[in-house]
């Protein structure tokens, strides 16, 4: 037993130090972005990265990786390096997404992935286009808490599939001042309510629409 706790304190050590250089990379505090974090214990699998474009605009990553902790930590450096290398440099987001799916099929072992949810929001602010491999639905909130626009997920998460068999399309969605962009893993999905029932996408829509966020 003290040998196999050595060998998780090691682990956690090298999940820290990963996870903190990937908090150093981030060199951009985005007015209006809130992320709202559930702590599980060790280090979850939850990856929030964003980035303003060189052209204008901004790059926002939402990932969940299965598992959590070391696992976790080795695939999300390699994805947040290509996502701040790549925005600096202007790139969109279907080069993005081809890359970081190139770096997780040649990292991560056969049935390790990450669900992810790309956002672009233009430089005028008026349109937003969104690519979801495998997150609960993405949703654009009116001023007066009516949903205007759900982008579910349509393509497979990434680091399963070859580069090739990937749909890069992304969705393209107009959103105005005073619109609200709302995005989630599935352990929101998933968490118990106090009747240890699930609080699925329904109960996540209706309390968005009640404006209690």
């Amino acid at each position: 037993m003290p040998e196999y706790n050595a060998v998780q304190d090691a682990d956690i050590a090298v999940a820290r130090h990963l996870f903190e250089r990937i908090a150093r990379m981030g060199k951009y505090d985005l007015p209006g972005l809130s992320v709202i974090r559930q702590e599980a214990g060790s280090f979850s699998g939850d990856l929030i990265l964003s980035a303003p474009r060189p052209s204008g605009g901004i790059n926002i990553l939402l990932g969940d990786f299965v598992g959590r902790g070391l696992p976790a930590a080795v695939g999300a450096l390699p994805v947040a390096e290509v996502f701040y290398g790549m925005t600096e440099k202007g790139f969109g987001l279907s080069d993005i997404i081809e890359e970081i799916n190139k770096k997780l099929l040649f990292i991560l072992p056969r049935g390790l992935f990450c669900a992810t949810c790309l956002i672009e929001l233009e430089q005028e602010g008026k349109m937003l286009a969104i690519w979801n491999g495998g997150l609960p639905d993405l949703l654009v909130l009116d001023e007066k808490s009516n949903i205007k626009h759900r982008v579910s997920s349509a393509h497979v998460p990434l680091g399963i599939s070859e580069t090739e068999k990937i749909d890069l399309a992304t969705v393209f969605v107009e959103v105005e001042e005073g619109d609200k962009v709302f995005c989630c893993s599935d352990g929101l999905v998933n968490a118990l309510d106090q009747n240890n029932v699930a609080f699925g996408q329904q109960k996540i829509d209706q309390i968005l629409m009640q404006g209690t966020t």
